[in-house]
């Protein structure tokens, strides 16, 4: 699956995968850790395989849920690949981007609903301190969102 050796063809680019086993119980680990892969960005690139983006803190990042997820009772290894079989740079640079856009559309659409909602007070003079504060800090959840994705 995994091939290390990087060949004349590759550029330089160097891939983090987490591969992972987890316990049948509890039920809500595979969800509970599926967030976490998604809050690092990473996406499925196999069954229990997973590539985050590359950046100076993935390989830590990675090494963090590897414990969490064998101190859950399952099993986790973490690999540096130059390449990876059975996908190219190009595909997996792809995935990033199509998850990327996904989370861009989701927090523009509730920025638009935000906005609607403040519009709407603001006219019809509904818009008090409390609704005011309200507003804020779900725009201040929205704003933590963006820079999470970006």
């Amino acid at each position: 699956m995994l091939q290390t050796r990087q060949t004349a063809k590759t550029a330089a680019q160097s891939w983090v995968l987490l591969v992972h086993q987890l316990p049948p119980r509890p039920t809500n680990l595979r969800v509970r850790f599926w967030r976490k892969l998604q809050k690092l960005g990473a996406v499925a690139i196999k069954n229990s395989v997973y590539v985050p983006p590359a950046n100076e803190k993935t390989n830590e990042d990675f090494q963090w849920l590897k414990q969490e997820i064998e101190s859950a009772g399952g099993q986790a290894a973490v690999f540096r690949a130059g390449v990876v079989e059975g996908a190219t740079d190009e595909e997996i640079f792809n995935a990033f981007r199509s998850v990327r856009n996904d989370e861009f559309a989701a927090l523009a659409g509730e920025l638009d609903g935000l906005t609607g909602k403040v519009r709407e007070q603001s006219r019809a003079r509904h818009l008090s301190p409390a609704r005011l504060a309200a507003h804020e800090t779900e725009l201040d959840r929205l704003h933590s969102e963006l820079v999470r994705t970006a």
